[in-house]
């Protein structure tokens, strides 16, 4: 098993953190820190953010554009055209 670490999964790590982080905050007003319920909401939303922000710049580097199989063949990246399957009684 590979390690984990920051360089090879920053979305996993920093989601970790990221709740962590929103656990503690849940939990302040428990041991006595006067937060109101807004302050709260407005702190998690803040370290959403910035761990939103933070996973992407560090997992950008570490994902690759998909490329296909043969580069002379044209995919075509549309969503299907539904077709009716329904029998025409002929």
């Amino acid at each position: 098993m590979k390690p984990i670490n920051l360089q090879t999964e920053p979305v996993a790590i920093i989601a970790a953190i990221t709740t962590l982080v929103e656990a503690i905050i849940a939990t302040l007003p428990l041991f006595g820190v006067p937060l109101t319920v807004e302050q709260q909401a407005a702190l998690m939303a803040v370290v959403i953010a910035v761990g939103g922000v933070v996973s992407a710049v560090l997992a950008r580097p570490l994902v690759t554009p998909w490329t296909p199989a043969n580069p002379l063949v044209k995919y075509d990246a549309s969503p299907p055209i539904a077709v009716d399957m329904e029998p025409t009684g002929e």
